[in-house]
């Protein structure tokens, strides 16, 4: 299910509520350019504001959603000399009476898009006066989908000459957009309560769960007790009195039932909680739709080891994207189990199969996903690199039902032909559709030309691992590059299918020839099982994945004979230790590479018993030089596997 950015709500009980109060104004831009009554002003040259259903440009898209207003900056500020263009871009309505509901309130719904990603603001701002002066009351949160959002007016029910106004503003950048529709005002209701949300994870341990959630107020008067009753599977119900509470119009408030739901055994468990007995039946809600909400919980008895997929959406076009392999070079070196994936946009390394994943969560560059995992409290798949680890840490805690491991992996070196085969094991009852699937990942590639040559906007920033690289950076050695998604974007469907059970196993064998120019010593495979959800791109997670070697057969990630166990320090001024551990006695060459792909510096070549080992390098290049600050690879082969970390010399 999309979820939509109001306070606690979702524009289906915006919806009923409209329709059973007063509607002071509603606009969904179906006629008129601007409708009758709406305004517009905007600097020269914008456009300002325009209407239609196909606003949108390649860094502004804009989903399907009928007509709507947008100010697209994107696709009329791309001169440099004119960046503060969209400052005056106002959508402005049409003047109304506020003050015949004074005793009540007022409210305005809208649904919107404004991602933010290159620096643009979208505001909701008030005028009493015909326009002469504006107040912001809201700043959207930002979302490349379209999302809900909501003000209170009831402050302007004083007036008899408000307008409401959207602001786009760039900010002095180039940046997107701001794009409405579905324009509501109206009088708030008496008393509207919803039981917004059920909370917890889809999949537990059996035992006993704790029934929790959030409860809002869509209506003027408080909430200042009310009961709560849940059931499970329809049986028996369990009701709770809350009391002492003060909840507004708009307001929330997290509950949490003193009575937990025994879950004994792997089983599906559906979960339905109702609010009920407003304020000791002294007030009327008048819209019981929203009074109940669900939560459908799996147990297991056991639960797998969780790995984690970190999608890093790049392009060797990409100013940013340097930061964005940083991060989840950091992250990789302190999360084992998490694998990397860059998905390339527009140059070189980019495929189709990737495009279509850019084009179906991604608005900006670099974005990433945590196994295409909607979390709890963000609009969208796609979060910025600021998140990443945290959002990668969340996920690692969270059960999941399967496990993944590559049962098969072959490499024919004479036709290159590759053979993965990808199996999930059940540890507990699973609903739905799943597919699987499997990912070509190369490390170390680099080419010639703006299609790899990597575009750095830190080459003047002091501290930052690329500061001096170079804008382009030459020679850029782009790791974790998708090389193909076997299974096509979504995966294998009709594998995994049926009533899951505990103990089911599905597989699927994966082939494809591997192209001349992948250097088949630097290529990984990425196993995965999937949620399969034709309508929902934002309900497809990867319940589990694994990586393994090319031409291996491994167990998850941790299986691989060098096993890296730390870097350290890192960043580091006088020298640097590694420390990993061999499964098994044989040949380990030890590298230093520079960013370019040049060998700085060697540190092993010769044989080595299997257990654990340290290397240090010292700073030094090869010829006894002092290296220069910024970002080294230290590459460590054996048996024909490499494994590579990125390093930060910083004097």
């Amino acid at each position: 299910m999309n979820r939509f950015i109001l306070s606690f709500l979702s524009l289906v009980l915006f919806g009923t509520m409209v329709s059973a109060q007063t509607t002071i104004l509603t606009q969904d831009f179906e006629a008129g350019s601007p409708p009758t009554g709406w305004t517009k002003t905007q600097s020269t040259p914008s456009v300002g504001f325009e209407f239609g259903n196909n606003l949108g440009s390649s860094y502004f898209p804009i989903d399907v959603h009928t007509r709507y207003a947008a100010s697209n900056d994107d696709a009329h500020d791309n001169s440099s000399t004119n960046q503060n263009v969209a400052d005056k871009d106002y959508l402005i309505s049409p003047t109304m009476d506020l003050t015949p509901y004074a005793s009540t309130g007022v409210a305005m719904s809208f649904a919107y898009v404004q991602p933010g990603t290159y620096g643009s603001t979208g505001t909701v701002e008030v005028s009493t006066d015909g326009g002469s002066t504006w107040t912001p009351v809201l700043t959207v949160a930002q979302t490349p989908t379209w999302a809900e959002g909501s003000v209170d007016l009831s402050t302007y029910t004083s007036s008899s000459t408000v307008q409401v106004a959207f602001h786009h503003n760039d900010n002095g950048n180039w940046g997107d957009g701001f794009a409405v529709d579905d324009v509501h005002v109206y009088e708030v209701p008496p008393m509207d309560a919803t039981v917004s949300t059920v909370s917890g994870n889809t999949y537990q341990l059996t035992g006993n769960h704790t029934v929790s959630g959030v409860i809002g107020n869509l209506g003027y008067t408080s909430i200042t007790s009310f009961d709560l009753s849940y059931t499970v599977n329809g049986g028996s119900t369990v009701t709770q009195n809350f009391t002492g509470t003060n909840i507004g119009f708009n307001g929330t408030y997290n509950y949490s039932f003193t009575t937990p739901v025994s879950m004994p055994v792997s089983d599906v468990y559906d979960i339905e909680v109702t609010i009920s007995n407003i304020n000791g039946g002294a007030v009327t809600d008048v819209n019981a739709a929203n009074d109940m909400n669900s939560k459908t919980i799996n147990t297991l008895t056991l639960a797998p080891v969780k790995y984690s997929i970190l999608t890093d959406h790049t392009g060797a076009w990409c100013g940013y994207c340097p930061d964005g392999a940083v991060k989840m070079d950091a992250i990789l070196a302190a999360r084992p189990r998490v694998i990397g994936v860059a998905v390339h946009n527009s140059d070189q390394m980019a495929i189709t199969d990737g495009e279509t994943l850019n084009d179906t969560y991604i608005s900006g560059y670099p974005t990433g996903t945590v196994d295409f995992y909607l979390f709890e409290g963000e609009n969208e798949v796609a979060i910025s690199r600021t998140k990443w680890d945290a959002k990668c840490g969340e996920r690692l805690g969270h059960l999941v039902p399967a496990s993944v491991s590559i049962t098969n992996s072959t490499f024919d070196n004479t036709t290159r032909a590759i053979s993965v085969t990808v199996q999930a094991d059940f540890f507990g009852p699973a609903e739905g559709e799943f597919s699987l699937n499997a990912l070509v990942i190369e490390d170390g590639v680099t080419g010639t030309g703006n299609g790899y040559d990597q575009t750095n906007y830190y080459d003047g920033t002091s501290g930052h691992p690329f500061f001096g690289a170079g804008d382009p950076i030459v020679g850029y050695v782009h790791n974790h590059t998708l090389r193909q998604m076997l299974g096509g974007p979504w995966g294998q469907t009709g594998v995994v299918t049926g009533t899951i059970k505990t103990g089911d196993s599905f597989s699927h064998t994966f082939t494809w020839t591997l192209p001349a120019n992948h250097n088949e010593n630097n290529v990984k495979v990425v196993g995965m099982v999937q949620q399969v959800n034709t309508n929902d791109a934002n309900d497809r997670a990867v319940l589990n994945s694994a990586e393994t070697a090319l031409g291996s057969t491994l167990l998850g990630r941790d299986d691989r004979n060098v096993d890296v166990k730390g870097v350290y320090p890192n960043p580091f001024s006088s020298e640097v230790t590694v420390e990993f551990g061999l499964q098994k006695s044989g040949e380990v060459n030890a590298d230093v590479y520079d960013v370019f792909g040049k060998k700085v510096r060697s540190l092993a070549n010769g044989g080595m018993n299997a257990g654990l080992h340290s290397l240090v390098w010292d700073g030094m290049t090869q010829s006894g030089v002092q290296a220069t600050n910024g970002v080294y690879m230290i590459v460590i082969e054996s048996n024909g596997q490499k494994t590579a970390h990125k390093v930060v010399l910083s004097k």
